[in-house]
């Protein structure tokens, strides 16, 4: 399990978050008093909305008229391959690469982990990331994020993503529990145990359910546990990357509430804990291969809305994976590339990689404790601050 050496394009996640970039970047530009940058911001969000499954109301821009006055007018629908030019133009700017810093890449990664949905289809702004003219425009993006100097796709050797590609921090793990929530370390001692022990009846108690009680058609309308990981019951933690100076799972965060406050614990690391590392799709196979359970009744439906595929579906079973490791990790890069897209596991079963979030490691034994008295954070305009 090495390192990821994929452009971040791979993977839905990796694509949104090129295009959220490039659409900050668009927007400092206009700001800055450079043109191309509204053209391009505003035909992205437009071409998005037309792409959209649901797209709602119809798009609207402001537009001034001859007195001055704002007006609400229809824009001019924009195809992807009209947004594919204007990226082409904008990045070969010289000042766009420049632009490019750590503050907003990490809130272009924000707006990419916020935006994931397993279980509906894609946005509209996903399905035109996913085109192969967007896809293909934002390599130089892509390439920018992993190299600084556009000429490699290697994610191991940026100087802005280092981290992505790392291995769990064993040194330097937190906790992150929402609005005052309990830390789920204090299980390990009492219920993780039972928790794990339990964890994969559960599972095939719900499989047999669906199975009884839900349609094989997969278009059908209906919703269940849609994630893959773990589950509640277990501890998580992640990093503190270089020159964010707070834990990823403050800002990094799948189908949040939107939560404002926050206690923060740093993890004691008891003994030398043997971890799966899932550094790209095929170590996510890998689990799933060694260790399967079966969730195509209880997942077909939600899983097919978000990538497209009928067929078997499988996870890893997080109970047998117990047996073998204390904890798993997901490298923000897999995040990027794997995320959200169906993984061939073999004998013609697949899974998803989701509800995870970048970096995060779910421990399954007792090798990590947390301290009983946390850190409060609090959300201030796009920052997190200690309390």
């Amino acid at each position: 399990m090495g390192r990821v050496t994929v452009s971040i394009l791979k993977g839905p996640r990796g694509r949104r978050l090129a295009l959220e970039l490039l659409g900050l970047l668009a927007r400092d530009s206009f700001e800055a008093g450079e043109s191309r940058g509204w053209s391009l911001a505003s035909s992205i969000m437009n071409a998005a909305h037309h792409l959209d499954p649901s797209p709602g109301s119809r798009y609207l821009v402001r537009g001034a008229e001859a007195g001055g006055e704002a007006d609400a007018v229809a824009e001019p629908v924009r195809s992807p391959e009209g947004v594919a030019a204007l990226i082409r133009e904008f990045t070969a700017a010289p000042f766009v690469m420049r632009s490019l810093h750590e503050t907003v890449l990490r809130d272009a990664f924000v707006a990419s982990v916020d935006s994931a949905r397993y279980w509906q289809e894609p946005d509209g702004t996903d399905a035109l990331a996913a085109t192969d003219e967007v896809r293909d425009a934002l390599t130089p993006i892509s390439d920018a994020i992993a190299s600084g100097d556009s000429t490699s796709s290697d994610l191991a050797s940026s100087r802005l993503a280092s981290w992505w590609s790392e291995p769990v921090d064993l040194a330097g793990q937190f906790e992150v529990a929402w609005e005052g929530g309990a830390s789920r370390f204090a299980q390990v001692s009492t219920t993780l145990t039972q928790t794990v022990a339990a964890w994969s009846e559960k599972i095939r108690s719900i499989e047999r359910r669906a199975q009884s009680e839900r349609s094989s058609d997969p278009t059908a309308r209906f919703s269940s546990d849609w994630w893959s990981t773990p589950g509640f019951g277990f501890p998580v933690t992640t990093r503190v990357p270089p020159a964010w100076g707070s834990p990823v799972g403050l800002w990094l965060v799948e189908d949040g509430l939107g939560w404002s406050e926050a206690d923060v614990r740093r993890v004691t690391v008891t003994r030398s804990p043997r971890v799966f590392e899932i550094a790209a799709a095929s170590d996510w196979a890998e689990l799933c291969t060694r260790f399967p359970i079966e969730v195509t009744a209880q997942k077909r439906h939600d899983w097919y809305r978000t990538t497209g595929r009928d067929g078997a579906w499988v996870m890893p079973d997080y109970t047998a994976v117990a047996e073998h490791y204390d904890a798993v990790h997901l490298t923000a890069a897999a995040y990027l590339t794997a995320a959200g897209d169906a993984i061939p596991v073999g004998d013609g079963a697949a899974s998803v990689i989701a509800g995870w979030a970048p970096d995060e490691t779910y421990w399954l034994t007792d090798a990590a404790t947390a301290p009983r008295d946390p850190a409060g954070w609090t959300r201030s305009p796009g920052e997190w601050l200690p309390s």
